[in-house]
């Protein structure tokens, strides 16, 4: 008898064991070149897949203390049997201590810079939507709607030395991201020649990036334990973020459907 396969949803929450984050990996990993490089389906389930990673090396990370190993026989026998490298297990301790007080000390600021980019995000759907469709009535955001908000502490603070390798890492990644957002709308904004559908339609991939490598900051500074949402109808921060991101795909999917329409005309 042949047994099923799993099946997977982007949206499922991350596995808590070695075993099945590993599954899912073998699964996304292939499916990914379904899609074209740069497409949402590429881009989604690459998020997806990086985000399982970083779950896979936190449980590698998190293992017990090692004993040492005791010489029973000969003239060097121990009689600390089954002893522990205290001072080696105190320096991990307090390690892991200064990248959790990092993390916490640096959370409010990443939620203010997220927020900040699912608004943008939010605008630049509408906008694109409404010239996309060629509606009466369009929006009249400014050029300063779409710039993102910065940090106060990143990379200064010197909390920042203490987060994990890893952390860092992710979080450079995603304030980066932000800076290509704003470099975006710097250059296009105004610029002569563009059509207003083109220019959203461009915001709208760099602010999609950024909330891709935001979900993943979410997950490793556990934003939505530190800081909820003020009222439980919200949502969490994690779920409007992907209510976001499938609106875009539908967004787009709606655009390519009325651009072919109109080629057949």
């Amino acid at each position: 008898m042949i047994s099923r396969q799993p099946t997977y949803d982007l949206t499922d929450p991350m596995p808590d064991t070695l075993e099945a984050l590993r599954t899912e990996l073998d699964y996304w990993e292939p499916r990914q070149y379904e899609g074209q490089p740069g497409s949402i389906w590429w881009d989604q389930v690459g998020a997806r897949i990086e985000g399982l990673r970083h779950r896979e090396n936190r449980l590698l990370s998190v293992q017990p203390p090692m004993s040492v190993v005791n010489n029973l026989l000969g003239p060097n026998t121990r009689i600390n049997h089954n002893s522990v490298d205290q001072s080696v297990n105190l320096a991990s301790v307090n390690s892991l201590t200064r990248q959790s007080e990092a993390r916490r000390f640096l959370a409010p600021e990443l939620q203010r810079t997220i927020d900040r980019a699912l608004y943008i995000h939010g605008r630049a759907t509408a906008n694109f939507v409404c010239h996309s469709a060629d509606t009466k009535v369009k929006p009249t955001d400014l050029k300063q709607d779409f710039i993102p908000h910065w940090p106060s502490l990143y990379p200064t603070s010197p909390q920042v030395q203490d987060l994990s390798d890893d952390d860092a890492e992710t979080l450079s990644a995603y304030y980066d991201s932000l800076h290509s957002l704003n470099d975006e709308v710097n250059d296009w904004w105004g610029r002569e020649g563009q059509l207003p559908v083109n220019l959203f339609n461009a915001f709208l991939h760099k602010a999609s990036k950024c909330l891709r490598l935001a979900l993943i900051c979410i997950e490793k500074f556990e934003l939505e334990a530190l800081i909820p949402p003020p009222y439980e109808s919200w949502g969490t921060i994690s779920f409007r973020i992907n209510q976001a991101l499938r609106s875009e795909e539908q967004a787009r999917n709606a655009h390519m459907a009325r651009s072919e329409a109109n080629a057949k005309k």
